[in-house]
């Protein structure tokens, strides 16, 4: 069974030393090359682009780890401690956003995506907690930003300008909140269409909102992998079946791979009507 592919979820270029240690892994490359292969090996109709979390392109992410360099190592501290030694020293009690690296730049890897030319891709600048939306004004026409919640609060600011203009915000959530919290911007927000990477790692609470909310969608992104059914213990092939108007297929290069996303869907034995939605359809919901 032939289904066409429309990936909502891809990261472009190679993720810095720092950002590779924090997330355990060697490999994490992705230049427009290896992009264009997969597009055309897969027959990939469109596909959301924006940056490495922490891209190793960027000038101002090297200064600002030099920087940042003490703040990071005890808000990572701070971050171990909250995350694996609750028990038996409890949280820390401090307010401090947990930025392992400091205030990441995504200048100039946005700069390179925006100028890739590949009707295939839809560039999606990658923002950070202290962006100013009139940045935005350099790229010309853009539907939507992504935003990863791990490295500080989404500013008010973004959110005003996203609203007014009725655009879309992708999201990685953090860890370190309740997932749920993001279901107040979505209701308070109407205006925005809300993308929630990793399928809102697997919030019952969202899960329970997506019929909920017209403005609030999951996507795919490494759906296959061991951290998301393991850790969070929520089958994700349950979520597909009960909600396959609100996701988007999203392969998360270069952190899992675009053929084993796509075999990983086939293989959940969805009805073909709804793995089309998934798939393909559901994309334009939110990009156009």
């Amino acid at each position: 069974m032939k289904i066409t592919v429309n990936d909502a979820h891809c990261h472009y270029g190679n993720e810095s030393l720092m950002g590779r240690i924090e997330r355990g892994t060697i490999h994490s490359n992705n230049p427009y090359e290896k992009i264009r292969r997969d597009l055309d090996t897969y027959e990939i109709q469109n596909q959301v682009l924006f940056a490495q979390p922490c891209p190793s392109s960027t000038v101002g992410y090297i200064k600002g780890t030099l920087w940042a360099l003490p703040r990071g190592l005890y808000s990572g501290l701070q971050q171990f401690r909250d995350n694996f030694l609750e028990w038996p020293l409890g949280k820390s009690n401090t307010d401090e956003s947990k930025i392992f690296f400091g205030n990441v730049d995504y200048s100039r890897a946005n700069r390179e995506i925006c100028r890739l030319e590949d009707s295939r891709i839809k560039f999606v600048p990658f923002v950070n907690s202290h962006f100013n939306p009139s940045e935005l004004e350099e790229f010309g026409e853009v539907e939507g930003v992504k935003f990863y919640e791990p490295y500080g609060d989404i500013p008010d600011e973004l959110l005003k300008y996203l609203n007014e203009r009725e655009m879309n915000l992708v999201i990685h959530l953090s860890l370190d909140k309740e997932p749920e919290s993001i279901l107040g911007l979505v209701e308070k927000n109407d205006g925005i269409t809300f993308q929630l990477a990793h399928w809102a790692i697997g919030s019952p609470k969202i899960m329970d909102a997506l019929e909920e909310y017209s403005n609030l969608f999951i996507d795919t992104a490494a759906s296959s992998a061991d951290i998301y059914s393991t850790y969070f213990k929520v089958p994700f092939k349950k979520i597909a079946q009960e909600h396959p108007d609100k996701i988007l297929f999203g392969s998360d290069e270069p952190w899992t791979t675009l053929g084993k996303e796509i075999g990983y869907m086939r293989s959940l034995g969805l009805d073909k009507t709804d793995l089309e939605k998934i798939m393909y359809s559901n994309y334009y919901q939110l990009w156009k």
